[in-house]
């Protein structure tokens, strides 16, 4: 057999089997590879680092401490869909993310939703106070885990991280990374995820 004919056999070939590749991974009709089939998929232009979650397994039954001290945990929450945000003072875009989460916060009715940012730090309660009110996050209640307790629940690596967990208790997206909770598509997803 000629070498041209052979060498162009296996252009055609190659070429053929990368269609179909791509046709598996990229095709219509099925998700992409990119979407997880749990949940509904952050809508596109709205999020750069929220994605649905994989399996949609309970959270972990961490605790943490409120502004006086008391304990919380996450099964606290459960009947409401839940924004756990891990953040620390010294995270820029966690500082930068804190304003937009209270505003977030403000958009959603409280028996429905919650809003939980903690702060990953040694920090007493007194001191977080004052950072949120100096970056205009008060609105945002107090909560802080000074024994890391939910960033290696959470395996978190880089701050700040947000999870949503839907009203069982089961994780339902994360963010490694900040967000624009505060824009009005960010609000309506979040709002819509309530109603799944």
């Amino acid at each position: 057999m000629n070498r041209l004919p052979r060498l162009t056999l296996f252009t055609v070939c190659g070429l053929v089997a990368a269609a179909a590749i791509a046709l598996v991974l990229y095709g219509t009709g099925a998700l992409s590879v990119h979407e997880t089939g749990a949940g509904s998929a952050p809508p596109s232009g709205t999020f750069k680092y929220l994605k649905s979650a994989e399996n949609r397994a309970l959270v972990p039954a961490v605790t943490f401490t409120d502004k006086d001290g008391a304990k919380v945990n996450l099964a606290s929450f459960q009947g409401r869909l839940t924004v756990l945000n891990l953040w620390a003072t010294w995270c820029g875009p966690c500082v930068t993310e804190l304003p937009e989460l209270a505003k977030l916060k403000a958009a959603l009715p409280p028996e429905k939703f919650a809003v939980v940012a903690v702060d990953l730090e040694k920090n007493d309660a007194a001191k977080v106070s004052a950072f949120l009110t100096a970056h205009q996050a008060d609105a945002l209640d107090l909560y802080v885990d000074q024994k890391l307790a939910l960033m290696k629940a959470f395996t978190a690596y880089a701050l700040p991280l947000t999870i949503i967990v839907d009203e069982h208790g089961h994780e339902w997206a994360r963010a490694v990374g900040p967000e624009k909770w505060d824009s009005a598509s960010a609000i309506a997803y979040v709002k819509s995820l309530a109603a799944k």
